[in-house]
């Protein structure tokens, strides 16, 4: 099913093909760049109109708080921070077993 939005989309693009960027430009408040990009759309559905609305904008891929992961390892370093307060970021990386890509590590109070 296609919304009435689509239906717009359709006819702008329509008012491409007959009259040509610069008219449609002027016509509408749509860029050149979504002009193409709606055509490919078409396209790559084979001609249906349902191509046209609107896609979801939520993320494919959404973030994990990863501070409950990892909320037991930091104590655990914090108190190792405290008893050899002078040693180097690689020791208690290790010490913490954390699989951290950041060269630095805070001690937490």
């Amino acid at each position: 099913m296609f919304t009435e939005k689509a239906k717009e989309r359709m006819g702008i693009l329509i008012f491409w093909e007959r009259h040509g960027t610069k008219a449609t430009l002027d016509a509408f408040p749509v860029k050149r760049r979504t002009l193409f990009n709606w055509k490919a759309r078409i396209e790559k559905s084979g001609g249906r109109l349902e191509s046209l609305n609107n896609q979801s904008r939520v993320p494919k891929k959404k973030r994990i708080r990863a501070w409950s992961l990892y909320r037991n390892r930091f104590a655990r370093l914090s108190a190792d921070r405290q008893s050899a307060p002078h040693s180097g970021w690689k020791y208690n990386v290790q010490v913490a077993n954390l699989n951290l890509r950041v060269g630095w590590t805070y001690a937490f109070d």
